[in-house]
Order: C-alpha cells, then sequence, then structure tokens
C-alpha cells in the first residue's frame, strides 16, 4: 500500500487480498441469488441477470 501526493491510497491488487476477497463475496452472492426465491417476475430477472454477470466474471473465458 501507498499513498498519492494528497493522501489517496493504492493498492498493488497482485500482491494484496483483494482479488480472493472479491471473489468469496462474488461467490457468496452467488449462492444467495440461487437460492432466493421470488413471485416478481422482474425481480427474477434482475437475479437472473446477476448470475450471468458474476459467472462472466468468475468465468470469463466461459
Amino acid at each position: 500500500m501507498s499513498r498519492g501526493r494528497y493522501g489517496e491510497v493504492y493498492y498493488t491488487v497482485d500482491q494484496s487480498d483483494v482479488r480472493a476477497l472479491v471473489r468469496g463475496e462474488l461467490k457468496l452472492l452467488e449462492r444467495q441469488l440461487k437460492s432466493a426465491r421470488s413471485s416478481n417476475t422482474l425481480t427474477k430477472y434482475h437475479y437472473d441477470d446477476l448470475e450471468d454477470r458474476i459467472n462472466l466474471i468468475l468465468n470469463p473465458e466461459g
């Protein structure tokens, strides 16, 4: 971690836990979405869209 001229914080992603933390949070959210139930069609579409987006992030090559 380093600080910029105005106190902003910079992280070297390759040398931090950021990737592991984000991956873990996305997997948790994915499990929650899969187990979520909604009778509202629009809400279900949003859940499906989020699952697809998370899948693309976690599995970028398909």
